[in-house]
């Protein structure tokens, strides 16, 4: 009977049949194996390094992979999702540089650009849109147009323009002289006077001055807010001050122009308002001279005188102190009816 140890040292031992020859190349089996697995990694790290698996052969140095994630879905649509490329997800990695490159501008001469023509609208009517031309004297908008008279013979650059029955100027300072003697009293002419008064004040602002001065016998002048420059400014509060203050102003007692008129000057203004119904007494030529020589020519006086029917001139018949009084000082003359005034 064969032992178990017998028959381990049989199948070790090489058979019979086997020749001397071909026992010389038997090799043990771990030999064998480990060759095999030699030449598999040799193989693989050949294939490894060859141009197609290398990704810096492409000229990128190594940075050409491409980036993968992971898609997920919640299985309610069936679209693919898109896999971004290279340049859609990392579009900074191409410098502007190398993207492309500007060929050598070409050799010729400048093109002279016409500047566009703008097209106007048609207009209807005759004639097209007016050529803007600068002018000295601005054009007054409805805003500074006073509400009657004629347009202002000097430039607005002296200020707003106002008028006192239908005489009109404008300037820096103006000051009103009116008469409340008892004979302003008759055809409500002296409420007419305030009225107006009030009406020409509204065409004031803010930049210019005023002051009224009614008279008789003596002047009487309103007060104003600012007792320092004892002047009015064209704004609604001081319109209100006035107007209460002529509450108070009753047409009563006699005339006498000439100290009302030296008032005036005294405040240096632009323009001075003259307004009476008396035209005796008036003021005799040695004063009109002297209200001409304190004036010195800076305040246009306008006159506005009123009477009881039209004006009739006689044959032969001066000029009365009034129209002297405004031709003296660059002012106007205005005669009206106050009968037409009611």
């Amino acid at each position: 009977m064969t032992t178990p140890l017998e028959v381990s040292q049989s199948s070790r031992e090489t058979p019979d049949w086997v020749g001397t020859r071909h026992r010389q190349l038997l090799l043990p089996s771990w030999l064998l194996s480990a060759v095999i697995h030699g030449a598999l990694l040799a193989t693989f790290l050949w294939v490894s390094q060859t141009r197609g698996c290398r990704a810096d052969y492409a000229g990128n140095e190594g940075e050409g992979f491409r980036e993968v994630g992971v898609y997920l879905t919640s299985g309610e649509t069936e679209e693919e999702p898109v896999e971004e490329t290279t340049e859609t997800a990392n579009p900074s990695t191409i410098e502007p540089s190398t993207a492309f490159e500007t060929g050598p501008l070409l050799d010729g001469p400048p093109i002279e650009i016409e500047p566009p023509v703008l097209e106007r609208e048609p207009v209807i009517g005759v004639g097209g849109l007016p050529d803007i031309v600068p002018s000295r004297i601005p054009v007054p908008s409805l805003e500074t147009t006073p509400r009657v008279g004629p347009p202002p013979s000097i430039p607005q650059s002296l200020g707003r323009s106002t008028s006192l029955f239908g005489v009109q100027d404008a300037g820096r300072k103006f000051v009103y002289v009116l008469d409340r003697s008892t004979s302003m009293g008759d055809s409500n002419a002296m409420r007419r006077a305030k009225a107006e008064l009030m009406a020409s004040l509204e065409n004031l602002d803010a930049t210019q001055e005023f002051q009224v001065i009614f008279y008789n016998t003596a002047p009487l002048l309103l007060t104003p807010p600012n007792k320092g420059t004892g002047m009015f400014r064209g704004i609604d509060t001081h319109r209100v001050d006035v107007a209460r203050q002529l509450g108070d102003i009753l047409a009563e007692g006699g005339t006498t122009h000439l100290n009302a008129l030296e008032m005036a000057i005294k405040f240096d203004p632009d323009v001075i308002f003259f307004l009476t119904d008396a035209d005796e007494p008036g003021i005799k030529s040695g004063e009109l001279e002297d209200i001409r020589l304190r004036n010195e020519g800076r305040a246009r006086i306008h006159c506005i005188e009123f009477g009881e029917g039209p004006k009739i001139p006689s044959v032969g018949q001066t000029r009365n102190f009034l129209q002297r009084l405004a031709d003296d000082s660059g002012g106007q003359y205005r005669y009206l009816d106050v009968k037409t005034l009611q």
